[in-house]
């Protein structure tokens, strides 16, 4: 059942802020400009020919980082919806999707102006809005079973950025991990799930990338380099 639907365009900059305990789903689809969504330490983004899915209970706070052009709508879905919202063996959760198919977008593009269509009649008409409205999140549901997700822990999001930062000091696992707020070893595992590597092979990586960097694009000695990065000698 559609509860609500409108097109909202907002500057960069523009925050909105969540509790837990909203009861409808929600879902917006960006038309032009990006924004982020942060919610229980994981950051979505999305872009223009994206969207957010948000099921019901789920604090966020969400920053427009691009001036926006975006088409929202809150819903209470029905079974047959229900079903395509949480696929078999998949946990609820935000789901962003992008439609690079250009068809696709296409159908999406004109399902969102027929919603807005129906929505806004007076009085509106509402079995062609909801019609419209389930037209577009299913093709958005089926468009996503064949992409990967990928959101970032902000936890882990904060540590890969003070590595990058950081790479002449001496860094460790554990003081890493307490940067992040977790054990030594949940930290190691998270970092790796979302990073791929481990941390220390994390930060040997960057420093190297860096070396390579400054043995291309400057002056410096090996060994002046290798001071630069962190590296305890040239011969490392």
């Amino acid at each position: 059942m559609i509860i609500s639907a409108a097109r909202a365009i907002a500057d960069g900059g523009t925050r909105l802020e969540r509790e837990a305990g909203y009861p409808h789903w929600t879902a917006g689809f960006m038309l032009k400009g990006r924004f982020e969504l942060t919610t229980r330490h994981m950051l979505f983004r999305v872009e223009a020919r994206g969207c957010a899915i948000i099921p019901p209970d789920t604090p966020y706070d969400l920053k427009i980082t691009r001036k926006q052009d975006q088409i929202w709508m809150i819903f209470d879905p029905r079974e047959h919806l229900l079903e395509s919202l949480i696929p078999k063996g998949r946990s609820v959760g935000v789901r962003t999707i992008r439609f690079d198919d250009d068809a696709i977008w296409s159908d999406i593009r004109d399902g969102l102006e027929a919603l807005l269509r129906w929505w806004s009649g007076e009085p509106p008409h509402l079995a062609l809005a909801e019609n419209a409205m389930e037209k577009v999140l299913l093709t958005a549901c089926w468009e996503d079973e064949g992409q990967r997700h990928d959101p970032v822990d902000m936890r882990i999001a904060k540590v890969v950025g003070h590595i990058t930062r950081h790479l002449a000091e001496e860094l460790s696992v554990e003081a890493l991990a307490s940067m992040a707020g977790l054990s030594a070893s949940r930290f190691a595992h998270l970092f790796k799930d979302h990073i791929g590597v481990t941390p220390m092979g994390y930060l040997e990586s960057r420093r190297i990338e860096q070396a390579r960097q400054l043995l291309l694009g400057t002056d410096l000695s090996i060994q002046q380099i290798a001071w630069e990065i962190g590296f305890a000698n040239s011969q490392h």
